[in-house]
């Protein structure tokens, strides 16, 4: 048996939720024994439950304490942080095998990685754009970087491969993440406006998460409004990966796209899922994204900003028939998780390597309870 702790800031539906809980499903018949610790559930603990979960936690004041007193008591040899980077220092100190794993990467969350060096193992990156990315902000060396691409559950994200609809009806446009800047909603609203001036018919649906954050939705709202397209778009909050993808496949079977505007992407999971449910994609060309999509070929790729240019690749991809034809035969040809079991050796190779103990002696830092869920 394996043991291995997660920490995190936030428990949501999708995102690195998402890739976790993939992780924990494919390794725990591997003998994978997974921990995980959260500053907050946003609605991902029951699904990580429902997958098998048996100890997950949650905690905020005193982490230091809590995190240290979890190891120490359930002998756990490794750990991974996708946060509070920090805690590294502790850990290593006292024998643990660390990883931090970064995959959200402004040069804010990178570049203090950089002053850890000597008190982790491995950063974890899930693209070849990462690894680059964090070497040159952090100047962590590329031999201290390993790659782990992300992979989908494609018993839920998968194409039907039905006829496409010939009859005349709106064609759905989808976006999916969070109401932040990096994922750039304000564009996605804003190339939306463009086609309806242009007299097309397109639905834009935009699939919300974190919907707790009230002033980012009153923000949102506000500003379709401004643009006038407040009655044509539909808005989703905090969908099932299950719920997600039948929504792909139904909007591949109507014409449909999926439109990513985001400014900086790690990975692009939300990309690989629409690709998997045969959904094609227009994207900003930034981060990892053309290591997935091909121009022309196996999607529309824009740069990053250009929202007409964006908007005229939307009109191509449900519009012009031979150029979508042409992007769902590219698409047919993409190995999108040929790297699965390569990365589940990977992970299991990594989280057996654990070793060490724990000293006895308690860290003096301040401490706080820390209450198992379920």
């Amino acid at each position: 048996m394996i043991k291995h702790l997660t920490i995190y800031e936030n428990c949501s539906l999708g995102g690195i939720i998402s890739v976790i809980r993939e992780r924990m499903r494919v390794l725990q018949p591997r003998g994978l024994e997974e921990y995980f610790y959260f500053m907050r559930d946003r609605g991902g603990v029951a699904s990580l439950q429902a997958e098998g979960a048996r100890h997950t936690f949650l905690g905020h004041l005193g982490i230091d304490n809590n995190i240290y007193n979890l190891v120490k008591s359930e002998e756990i040899p490794c750990v991974t942080l996708f946060s509070h980077f920090h805690l590294a220092r502790n850990l290593k100190r006292e024998g643990l095998k660390v990883y931090l794993e970064l995959h959200d990467c402004p040069p804010a969350t990178v570049a203090p990685v950089g002053a850890l060096k000597g008190f982790f193992d491995k950063v974890v990156v899930p693209s070849a754009w990462s690894r680059d990315w964090v070497n040159a902000e952090a100047g962590i060396p590329p031999q201290d970087i390993e790659i782990v691409p992300n992979f989908i559950n494609t018993d839920i994200f998968y194409s039907e491969q039905r006829t496409p609809l010939s009859t005349s009806h709106p064609r759905p446009m989808l976006w999916v993440g969070r109401l932040d800047e990096r994922k750039n909603w304000r564009d996605a609203v804003y190339i939306a406006s463009l086609l309806k001036k242009r007299g097309l018919r397109v639905r834009p649906v935009f699939v919300l998460s974190l919907r707790y954050e009230d002033e980012y939705v009153h923000d949102f709202m506000d500003q379709i409004a401004l643009l006038g397209i407040d009655e044509d778009v539909r808005v989703y909050y905090n969908l099932s990966q299950a719920d997600l993808a039948g929504m792909m496949r139904d909007f591949a079977h109507q014409g449909g796209c999926f439109l990513s505007t985001a400014r900086l992407e790690s990975f692009g999971l939300g990309i690989v899922e629409a690709l998997a449910c045969g959904l094609p994609v227009v994207a900003s060309a930034v981060g990892a994204v053309p290591e997935h999509v091909v121009h022309g070929d196996s999607g529309y790729l824009f740069a990053f900003g250009e929202r007409v240019a964006a908007a005229d690749l939307v009109e191509e991809c449900l519009f012009v028939r031979k150029s979508r034809e042409r992007v769902l035969a590219g698409m047919k040809h993409l190995a999108l998780d040929a790297k699965r079991s390569e990365a589940v050796e990977q992970l299991v190779r990594m989280f057996s390597a654990g070793s060490g103990g724990l000293s006895d002696a308690p860290l003096d830092l301040p401490g706080a309870t820390i209450a198992q869920v379920g």
